[in-house]
């Protein structure tokens, strides 16, 4: 049943109670709103949230496979990386994909990183929903191009194309199950797009083997994992979030219904988001101004330190570039799959854990635990200089596959972190920025990699990644919030301190013209329900 809430107001003098004056909906139980967070009375509905989780979740898969192309030059069965030169082009299997590795990485992650800085204020302005539909339209077109390439230039067109529409969508993506799922179940239902990313990346290296015939296998992953999710999106609402802050209630209310259930409730809820809205309508310009606050400053200053840091060891964890980091003969083929698997099964571990231990507990340990055995290895490593490596191969393969199960956990954690730690008047254009310094990263840490391993080793890039990681878990015991279980007004309000940083608005402002509200009460004879909490 549509709910109109037309008017608000809260007391804070003496530190009385507040009070919230909504129109007549639903019937509701009067004691939910001062009833403790996860009562019965309050439990939300799963349901919805995980519709909406695997929808922007099979988007992510297609990230995933969009990155698993990345690896094809060195997923050869014979283990023949060819990164500098063009194949021959006369076969029509997944084969005739193999040119020039560094170019056809890099052209993607900057075109994603140039993504996710131009939508970051477009999501204020038309929404997330609407930005990603738009994203998976271009990420099809990129799929299409590709498919049907046959050249150096039309496949470095297709990577642009897909580049530029993946960061428009993990941005949107991101922002969007970040504000649509409820804070007790919020770290599994962001986490999951996460582990999708890792099942497109093992669906590509295992089908890399496979003598598909080329736009056959391209088109069928490009269409399940643009088409679906695109029909599967047009029937979610929009963030609650987004649309309170475009100031259209009544549909906000509607969308915080559907996605917590009827027996949430919704209305205090929708209060709290309303109460940290400093404007009657968000803008784009508005965000930017609000970026400007120090604390926001420093926040993403912090941030971006830890989101470089963060991908340089996620790079060199990945399935290929951990081997060659580790390893000094030719990448197998079967080694690549294993561990993309293994991280597979830790981005699950992340999913299934972060909503019972906590984020920062397992932040900690799992940041503490990449460290030894980044330590370990690169000491193993140092040994086996002397020493014959079939003594030590056993140990080294069990501790590196720990490494990467633990790499599987440590990345989607921290950028679930940072992405609750920001406020909603500054979330999508903050995170647009964090992710598209995050793609720069990600090139640097690729282009750089050989370089470093060739400077100090293979065993002093490992102890450099285990110095960082133990840095990371520094950082989050001592500079970040518990977040678990907590909304993300609650989240904002503890970080930052209600009035001391947010110059938060009155519940008797939520609606800027008190004439209209009072016509149009007059003019529908509402009765008015005052809830007190």
């Amino acid at each position: 049943m549509k709910s109109k809430i037309e008017n608000s107001e809260i007391q804070d003098a003496g530190g009385g109670g507040a009070h919230c004056v909504l129109s007549k909906g639903r019937p509701r139980d009067s004691e939910s709103p001062s009833s403790p967070e996860g009562s019965p009375a309050d439990k939300p509905s799963l349901r919805n949230q995980i519709v909406a989780s695997l929808a922007v979740g099979l988007g992510h898969m297609g990230i995933g496979c969009v990155l698993g192309m990345s690896a094809i030059p060195y997923l050869r069965p014979e283990g023949v990386r060819q990164q500098h030169r063009l194949p021959e082009q006369s076969t029509g299997s997944l084969q005739l994909m193999l040119f020039d590795g560094t170019l056809f990485n890099t052209a993607v992650f900057l075109a994603a990183s140039l993504g996710c800085m131009a939508t970051g204020g477009l999501q204020v302005t038309f929404g997330q929903k609407k930005i990603m539909l738009l994203a998976l339209v271009g990420l099809f077109l990129g799929w299409v191009v590709l498919a049907t390439s046959d050249s150096l230039l039309p496949s470095l067109t297709s990577r642009t194309i897909q580049g530029l529409a993946w960061g428009a969508f993990v941005g949107s993506s991101f922002t969007y199950i970040l504000e649509v799922s409820h804070g007790g179940v919020r770290g599994s239902v962001v986490v999951v797009s996460d582990v999708l990313t890792e099942v497109g990346h093992c669906v590509v290296y295992g089908l890399a083997n496979l003598n598909f015939e080329r736009h056959q296998l391209i088109l069928m992953l490009g269409s399940f994992t643009t088409l679906v999710p695109m029909a599967w999106l047009i029937w979610l609402p929009q963030s609650p979030q987004w649309l309170v802050y475009k100031n259209l209630t009544d549909e906000a209310y509607i969308a915080l219904e559907y996605f917590r259930g009827a027996h949430h409730d919704s209305q205090v809820e929708l209060c709290n988001i309303k109460r940290q809205r400093k404007v009657t309508v968000m803008s784009a310009n508005d965000q930017l101004q609000e970026m400007q606050l120090p604390a926001i400053i420093m926040t993403v200053l912090l941030s971006t330190l830890l989101l470089i840091t963060v991908h340089f060891t996620y790079t060199l964890s990945s399935g290929v570039s951990v081997l060659t980091v580790t390893e000094q003969d030719n990448v197998t083929y079967s080694t690549v799959v294993i561990l993309g698997l293994i991280r597979l099964s830790g981005s699950i571990a992340c999913a299934v854990a972060v909503d019972f231990v906590g984020r920062k507990p397992l932040y900690v340990i799992s940041f503490l635990l990449c460290s030894a055995t980044s330590l370990v290895l690169g000491s193993l490593l140092y040994v086996e200089l002397d020493q014959s490596r079939d003594d030590l191969d056993c140990l080294f393969v069990s501790i590196r596959s720990i490494f990467v199960f633990l790499s599987g956990t440590t990345f989607p954690l921290l950028k679930l972190w940072l992405g609750e730690l920001f406020p909603t008047s500054v979330r999508s254009t903050a995170l647009g920025f964090l992710l598209s310094l995050f793609y720069v990263a990600a090139v640097l840490a690729s282009e750089t990699r050989q370089n470093i391993v060739l400077f100090i080793g293979r065993p002093g890039t490992l102890w450099l990644i285990s110095f960082m990681n133990l840095s990371m878990a520094a950082i989050g015991w001592f500079g970040l919030p518990e977040t678990k279980g907590k909304s993300l007004e609650r989240i904002t309000e503890q970080f930052y301190g209600l009035r001391a940083t947010l110059d938060v608005v009155s519940c008797e402002n939520f609606i800027s013209d008190k004439a209209e509200v009072e016509e149009r009460e007059e003019e529908e004879e509402e009765e008015v329900i005052v809830i007190s909490w």
